[in-house]
């Protein structure tokens, strides 16, 4: 039976069971993965095991019933704090980590740490969209990551390790979390009642590559059809730079997208994890052959048909296309950095062109 209802990460639960079982629970991790395969929900669900009053945290088996569950459950506990990014900031605000300017270390996460616990045996802090962090909030946080107060527990969520800065890597125990099998995520999608049917959850599981929250945006038919459409313009020889370039600006600026900054990067995000997965695709294509990757339901029909289309009338070799991978993913680090994402489309597509020009016409 899957820990607390979480699927896909029974190696992590057995890892900290161990530690907490041995009393060698470090002060502070950083939790590494992609968005959507429930590293949020498993810190919660380890907070309220660590803090259940009636069971030993070394089960890491919360009774579900005692005053701090229930607190938990009510997101009220006041020995546990969890901060992310508002939704209208493009990077964490340094109050909600260290206080504003007149209530400076007297208020925000690393305050709360600061403080003995009100109500159980440790504080713990979560802090998501660690990728959000600039270097002055980083900073602002090393003296606490570096030694943390007496039975606190400090854990950052994040994407990549290497979208942290090196003083928060080496301050923290890094765990890293893998994507959710097809299998897993396609039951979550079913019992989480999101989907129609189950021929519905196991396409959204496969586009999804392994998170929740991308298999979620493909669902509405206006996404799916975006997809298809920037799938198409790939399969195509030749290449359509100015195609895809607006494809990608239209798309991002229809209706409530059209004045809202967020939603666009969304967009070229959910284009962005498209492309790689084309590039993936087509790269095991080359090294494994067309019919094994038809064979395999880790890939949808329309996706394999346009990497299918792509080699029939183009040579590719497997580095060049894991170039396009390259390409797409220095393209996330430009979104990080806030750049518009508008600004990044016709870039994006004359890097494509130039490495579709690069392959040998068959």
């Amino acid at each position: 039976m899957a820990w607390q209802g979480i699927l896909g990460h029974d190696k992590i639960v057995e890892f900290f069971r161990r530690a907490a079982q041995r009393g060698r629970l470090s002060g502070s991790y950083l939790f590494i993965g992609p968005d959507g395969i429930g590293k949020r929900r498993f810190a919660i669900a380890l907070a309220k095991s660590l803090l259940c009053l009636n069971n030993s945290e070394s089960d890491l088996n919360p009774c579900g019933v005692c005053a701090s569950c229930k607190e938990i459950d009510n997101n009220s506990h006041p020995d546990l704090e969890i901060v992310q990014k508002p939704a209208d900031k493009s990077l964490i605000p340094l109050e909600l980590l260290i206080g504003d300017v007149e209530h400076r270390n007297s208020e925000g996460l690393c305050h709360f740490l600061s403080v003995k616990p009100q109500f159980a045996k440790r504080k713990i802090a979560i802090l998501d969209d660690a990728d959000f962090l600039n270097a002055e909030g980083a900073n602002a946080m090393l003296k606490t990551l570096e030694e943390p107060p007496p039975n606190a527990l400090f854990i950052l969520l994040g994407t990549s390790a290497a979208k942290q800065l090196p003083t928060i890597r080496s301050r923290c125990r890094i765990v890293r979390f893998d994507p959710l099998s097809q299998d897993d995520s396609t039951q979550i999608l079913q019992n989480s009642q999101i989907v129609d049917s189950p021929v519905q959850a196991r396409l959204l599981s496969s586009i999804g590559q392994g998170s929740l929250a991308n298999a979620v945006a493909w669902k509405d038919p206006e996404f799916l059809e975006f997809r298809q459409n920037i799938l198409k313009i790939l399969g195509e020889v030749p290449f359509a730079p100015v195609a895809f370039s607006k494809l990608l600006q239209d798309f991002a600026s229809q209706g409530d997208r059209k004045d809202n900054a967020s939603k666009k990067r969304n967009v070229i995000h959910l284009a962005q994890i498209t492309v790689i997965q084309f590039f993936i695709t087509l790269s095991r294509a080359i090294s494994c052959g067309i019919e094994e990757v038809l064979r395999n339901p880790q890939y949808d029909d329309y996706l394999v048909s346009m990497v299918k289309s792509r080699l029939t009338r183009w040579k590719w070799d497997v580095e060049t296309a894991n170039r396009g991978v390259e390409i797409t993913l220095k393209l996330e680090e430009m979104l990080i950095r806030n750049v518009h994402p508008m600004l990044l489309c016709d870039a994006w597509a004359d890097s494509l062109a130039e490495l579709f020009n690069t392959g040998i016409k068959s």
